[in-house]
């Protein structure tokens, strides 16, 4: 994934801030910042995979160039909604809901409504293969941006969607 976004996509990693959605254990915000992301935040709501996102953090002497948020991912999610205002928009944007339950929908949903991607930005969906995400998220249902689809890629069960903003 991030030999692609170096590569495909020209990501300058020194120059970006990432939002890392059903964070887990950190590991995709964690790896944005090895390469020099200049600050990561961190979405989950699990009160111990954010302290397990803290703890790795800690390790990797990260802390200071990151925010933890304890949130459900949505549009209508009013924890997430006042934990993530004034904070985007973002020039990556991660996420890696738990497969085949339609969080990934979700996802592109959250990220048009309320406008989190950056307009050179992009977005990367890790799901299940057999996910049925779609190619474009129409303008009126994205805050007047158009959110497509700019690479698709499988490994094994698991495939990875790069979503950017049409110009």
């Amino acid at each position: 994934m991030f030999q692609i976004l170096t590569h495909r996509f020209s990501i300058h990693w020194e120059c970006i801030r990432v939002l890392d959605l059903f964070a887990g254990t950190g590991a995709l915000g964690i790896e944005a910042l090895s390469r020099g992301a200049q600050k990561a935040i961190f979405i989950d709501q699990s009160a111990s995979a954010l302290s397990l996102i803290r703890k790795n953090l800690s390790a990797c002497a990260f802390l200071s160039r990151a925010e933890l948020i304890k949130a459900k991912v949505g549009p209508g999610s009013r924890t997430f909604i006042k934990g993530i205002k004034g904070k985007g928009p973002f020039d990556l944007i991660l996420a890696d809901p738990p497969y085949e339950k339609s969080l990934s929908k979700l996802c592109l949903e959250t990220v048009c409504v309320l406008g989190l991607l950056s307009k050179s930005g992009v977005m990367v969906i890790e799901e299940s293969k057999s996910a049925d995400l779609p190619k474009r998220m129409d303008r009126r249902a994205c805050n007047n941006m158009a959110l497509v689809l700019e690479d698709h890629r499988v490994y094994g069960q698991t495939a990875l969607w790069f979503y950017k903003i049409e110009e």
